[in-house]
């Protein structure tokens, strides 16, 4: 009879066996994900109502419209903000290979079935990077729910956050940038495949941060290459071509995005934070009141404090050192501005990185590294259980804790999912286009139903235009209707078929946003503030509107060719990467695509976007002549080359519950630091105040990118809840430097006390 030991290695070892194969692990971790996701498949027909779900499924809605009901590619969106650049929206997630699920299925079926494939793959994906890092066959495949069925993936689905999945592919680009940087050309193809998809896929936060674990792959790499003496340039040829051709397979998004936030920067001025306290709670959880005692509550980014013993075993390896390092580095990343030094603020001054709010969201590494941890403290305790067969009783209890962590985690999802406020997918009206003033939050029902939402909000600056209408009969139509008549015969998303026929020179208006990309077949395409118009000679005219972008065209082409490149170093290029001059070579073939871009980009000349008019969310100008005639005048000079030039408030007097709209002047005399705020107190005779500090200008202008020596309107509504005097006070600060108020450098005409401005005054009846 086998002695009890005997009996745990053979069942050790026949799992080994088993979760080697792909077969078996695939199939463990579809069952894995079915119950991980059969919440959210069981209500697949149902529309996510939270207001976050209602814009991001709109994209997925308004490009499989354009295939499938006027079979065109999805460039413009013409259902939101009066019509934006669809490849161009960053958080747009139709250009991914999980596209053909929303084709096949509709966008609102399609969604859960796509995070059951995403899940199954970062599953994969966990499991080899695991692996390629040092963890056991069996470690490797416990360990990796702790990273892809981690907090953030059961957050992501009722805030209709599903681009958020992207990070279920970060395992894989590190799988190929550390193959690349070993020499191997297909591991370039995978690191740069799997970025690219990231992209696609509404990566704002995924790509970004994934490439810069990818950068510490590379460093890695090099500094290996030097610990055997070997030469280093393998490893920087091979992050160079990695980069490259990740660069080239995302061009048909990236070149559309850096047009977009070109015409329209995201500005980011806030100063979000976590405590060390708040971070471990995100990650393992924490106790809350309950009833008469408390309940554990999982936290946001939970990972499971029961992969924590086989983690901290994992520590023990030398080869654990860098992912330590990475695993501190992201949770001190995660604590954001809440202490006075830290990476995050340094790390948002590189321009790519200055636009991600949240450093919350660097603890998604932390998961990955724990879970590489935990599958490198598994193999740990196998390789003792060699010569000391007891330890297998350690290694079975540390399998069992990652069985029951990923337990808790399913039950983390399912938690999460419960409360979605879901209703009955909106039934489609086959009518003509035209826009509405539209609801943002309710934004599925308006594309169903043929019409376009004018109420805009997202994650950018959308520059919509203020001669857009609601209450047009006609969306195309003269400026001047005596001159002619204007008849609609086909309409479509990129394409627009007019007849117009005009007895003298004239302009034509469509009611949507100007893009650079829309083409005339006649006349001449201008922006009119914003709004997209040809200018016609007279006579009849069958006019037909094309939207092609030249970034469309160019990074297609770009993509193309990345793709070819990629074919051939799959399948020839491991003949070519044994020598320095076989890398070079691999490295010089992965920046073609670019090289390609930049010819098309100096060969097609585009017409620059037109002087952006900045406004305020109320359409008024930002931009000022002089102030009006019942301003107060204040005249006070900041230390900061800011200048208070005079305050209005209208009305000065109102009744108790009643809105006034509070309106700072304010001048720009030079250099300004980034991350200057303006507070304002609405402060009563007697209580608390009412504070409205604010990043922006008009939620829309940060002083460091303001025009100098120009009046600026800074306009912001408040609500004046009792009766009395109430005194507008205001100010500068620096929240993201040493949190102090600018200094006055002088008083002018004002009252000021602690800094503070006396602005204007309210009464309240």
């Amino acid at each position: 009879m086998p002695s009890p030991s005997g009996v745990l290695t053979a069942l050790h070892d026949k799992l080994d066996a088993a979760v080697r194969r792909l077969g078996f692990r695939l199939a463990v971790f579809a069952a894995l994900s079915i119950i991980i996701t059969w919440p959210l498949l069981s209500t697949a027909p149902a529309m996510n109502f939270f207001r976050d779900a209602q814009v991001l499924m709109s994209y997925e809605d308004a490009a499989v419209r354009s295939v499938m009901h006027f079979v065109q590619l999805p460039l413009w969106d013409p259902y939101y903000c009066g019509g934006v650049y669809a490849l161009g929206t960053p958080q747009s997630r139709f250009v991914s290979p999980t596209f053909l699920l929303s084709l096949l299925l509709g966008p609102l079926r399609a969604e859960p079935v796509t995070i059951f494939f995403m899940l199954i793959i970062g599953l994969e994906g966990a499991y080899r990077y695991s692996a390629s890092r040092g963890g056991s066959a069996l470690g490797s495949f416990l360990a990796a729910p702790v990273f892809a069925a981690s907090g953030v993936f059961a957050a992501a689905p009722p805030l209709g956050w599903i681009n958020f999945f992207g990070f279920e592919l970060v395992a894989w680009a590190l799988v190929g940038v550390r193959r690349a940087v070993r020499g191997d050309p297909r591991g370039i193809v995978l690191g740069a495949g799997a970025l690219a998809w990231i992209v696609g896929f509404g990566g704002t936060y995924a790509a970004p941060m994934s490439a810069l674990l990818c950068v510490v792959e590379v460093l890695e790499g090099g500094v290996d290459q030097l610990l055997r003496k070997r030469p280093v340039s393998a490893a920087l040829l091979g992050g160079v071509a990695c980069a490259s051709l990740a660069l080239g397979m995302s061009l048909i998004r990236l070149w559309p995005i850096a047009e977009t936030l070109s015409d329209a920067p995201r500005v980011i001025a806030d100063r979000p934070g976590m405590t060390w306290q708040q971070v471990g709670e995100a990650l393992f959880g924490h106790s809350v009141p309950f009833g008469a005692g408390t309940r554990w509550e999982h936290g946001a980014f939970m990972v499971g404090a029961l992969a924590l013993p086989a983690a901290i075993l994992g520590l023990t390896r030398l080869r654990s050192i860098p992912l330590a390092l990475v695993a501190g580095a992201s949770a001190w990343l995660a604590t954001g501005y809440a202490y006075p030094h830290g990476p995050f603020p340094a790390l948002r001054r590189i321009p790519v990185f200055s636009v991600l709010r949240y450093p919350e969201r660097y603890l998604i590494f932390v998961a990955l590294a724990l879970c590489v941890l935990a599958a490198i403290g598994i193999e740990r305790v196998e390789s003792l259980a060699k010569r000391r067969p007891l330890w297998h009783l350690l290694g079975w209890a540390l399998g069992a804790a990652l069985c029951f962590n990923a337990a808790f985690q399913v039950q983390h999802h399912y938690r999460l999912s419960e409360p979605r406020d879901l209703l009955p997918a909106p039934e489609s009206v086959s009518r003509p286009f035209q826009q509405a003033r539209g609801n943002r939050w309710a934004l599925g029902f308006y594309a169903p139903m043929s019409r376009g939402s004018l109420s805009c909000w997202d994650a950018y600056p959308i520059p919509q235009s203020p001669l857009l209408r609601s209450d047009l009969e006609q969306e195309e139509y003269l400026v001047d209707p005596s001159a002619g008549a204007v008849e609609r015969v086909r309409w479509s998303p990129n394409r627009i078929d007019l007849r117009v026929s005009l007895k003298r020179p004239a302009r034509l208006r469509v009611n949507q946003n100007w893009h650079a990309g829309w083409r005339a077949s006649a006349g001449s395409v201008v922006s009119d503030d914003g709004l997209l118009a040809v200018d016609l000679p007279p006579g009849q005219h069958d006019l037909t509107l094309r939207f092609i972008p030249r970034s469309a065209v160019g990074g297609a082409l770009g993509t193309l060719a990345a793709v070819v490149v990629a074919i051939w170093l799959w399948r020839r290029g491991r003949a070519h990467a044994s020598s320095w001059k076989g890398q070079a070579s691999i490295a010089a073939a992965c920046m073609v695509p670019l090289a390609l871009a930049g010819l098309v980009r100096v060969a097609w000349p585009q017409p620059p976007a037109p002087p952006r008019i900045l406004r305020a969310p109320s359409g008024d100008p930002i931009l000022a002549d002089d102030l009006p005639p019942e301003a107060t005048r204040l005249n006070v000079r900041y230390a900061n080359n800011v200048t208070l030039v005079g305050a209005t408030v209208t009305p000065s007097e109102l009744r108790a519950g009643m809105a006034a709209t509070i309106t700072l002047y304010w001048k720009v005399t030079g250099e300004v630091p980034r991350g200057v705020v303006v507070f304002t107190h609405v402060q009563p005779e007697h209580g608390a105040f009412i504070n409205r500090d604010h990043d922006t200008l008009s939620s829309t202008l940060d002083f460091a990118d303001a025009p100098r020596d120009t009046l600026l309107r800074d306009v912001m509504a408040v609500t004046i809840p009792a009766r009395g005097r109430w005194v507008v006070w205001t100010g500068l600060w620096m929240p993201k430097h040493d949190g102090s108020r600018v200094p006055i450098a002088w008083a002018g005409d004002a009252k000021v006390v602690d800094g503070r401005v006396a602005a204007a005054e309210i009464s309240a009846q």
